[in-house]
């Protein structure tokens, strides 16, 4: 009986872990010290490699917050971007931080939950199941914002800059890649 009673919890901890689910603290590793580690914080079929500075979540590199808007910044003179328009892409980038900062506190709050749900001796699952679907739209809304901010600033553009930004990213791309 004690036997049976030692595994079950194995056996779940095991079934999370290879679904994909990693303990609360475990993923946020990455967000508090992913500098460090050098990990980006992903389960199966996520990027691994650098940590995406602001985001505290897994996924694409392309949609990590601050990348877009950084290179945008970096390449404002040849893409003839004018004081109006640096401005209007530095407002949409603060609001962007604000909303994701905010997304991100929520996304912890509910791993917490589920890992203090989770450490139980007898998980309630349906708790741990509404938990981890709050925990994926949080997630989802996260990510949206990223897009939707992404369009958002691609209108401050015009079709011209959009085109030279086009050029800039893919040029930047493939010397990344090693092509010539």
């Amino acid at each position: 009986m004690r036997r049976k009673s030692i595994l079950a919890p194995i056996v779940l901890l095991l079934s999370l872990v290879l679904a994909g689910w990693a303990p609360a603290g475990a993923e946020m590793k990455g967000h508090m010290h992913g500098k460090e580690s050098g990990e980006h914080h992903g389960g199966p079929g996520m990027m691994k490699g650098r940590h995406c500075d602001d985001c505290g979540m897994r996924g694409n590199s392309d949609f990590r917050p601050g990348r877009f808007f950084g290179f945008c910044l970096k390449n404002a003179e040849a893409l003839e971007l004018s004081q109006g328009q640096i401005e209007k892409l530095r407002e949409i980038h603060r609001e962007q931080r604000k909303k994701l900062i905010r997304l991100r506190a929520e996304i912890d709050v509910v791993g917490v939950d589920l890992k203090e749900e989770l450490d139980r001796d007898v998980p309630d699952m349906e708790k741990v199941e509404n938990l981890l679907k709050k925990q994926e739209e949080l997630k989802t809304k996260f990510r949206l914002e990223l897009i939707r901010t992404r369009a958002e600033s691609m209108k401050v553009l015009i079709p011209e800059q959009r085109a030279k930004l086009k050029k800039l990213m893919e040029e930047k791309m493939s010397g990344m890649m090693g092509e010539e």
